[in-house]
């Protein structure tokens, strides 16, 4: 085992709450299996870096992959360090027009199944109560919390962190309804 692969291997995992932003493409309540065998549930989290609470988080996030990927670039020769791509963990929000809209994004998602036991994403309203049998789909806007599980992954000459989703929030739902067609 490398150098590389072993600093890699002793990262733990470490878990963490986000501030609360808006709800985007926010898949809990059924996993979805289209290019996932094991099915997958997946959320967006739109923050706002103007946001005190926001800004931290963000600055919070970057620190931390920016010191383990310090840490894997320095098991690495020059060259092959050289050629190494730190992978943001926050995207660039875009309006319809394609403007930008001055929010970020963090994606987060986590597998249906490990070792064929099925995973469920617990979902707890805004006073931190679980609540067993939410069934209202979140609708985009709504605003949430998100528990999640950061750790840092070495790929094909990219740094990044895999951001597991683990628990969700519900400070405010706005219910994603299917419009039928008249």
């Amino acid at each position: 085992m490398t150098s590389t692969d072993k600093i890699i291997k002793d990262m733990k995992w470490i878990n963490t709450v986000t501030p609360t932003g808006g709800a985007l493409w926010c898949k809990v309540l059924e996993p979805d299996y289209k290019f996932d065998k094991q099915g997958r549930y997946e959320t967006t989290l739109v923050l706002n870096p103007d946001v005190e609470e926001s800004s931290l988080f963000i600055g919070k996030i970057t620190n931390y992959l920016t010191e383990q990927a310090d840490k894997i670039i320095a098991t690495l020769p020059a060259r092959k360090a050289s050629e190494i791509k730190i992978v943001a963990p926050f995207s660039k929000e875009y309006d319809k027009e394609d403007n930008e809209t001055g929010n970020l994004l963090l994606k987060s998602k986590s597998t249906a199944s490990f070792k064929d036991e099925k995973i469920i994403i617990p979902i707890y309203d805004a006073k931190g109560n679980k609540l067993d049998n939410f069934k209202k789909a979140i609708g985009n806007g709504s605003s949430i919390r998100l528990y999640v599980s950061l750790k840092p992954y070495f790929l094909n000459n990219n740094i990044g962190l895999a951001i597991r989703l683990k628990k969700l929030q519900i400070i405010e739902l706005r219910e994603y309804v299917v419009e039928e067609d008249v």
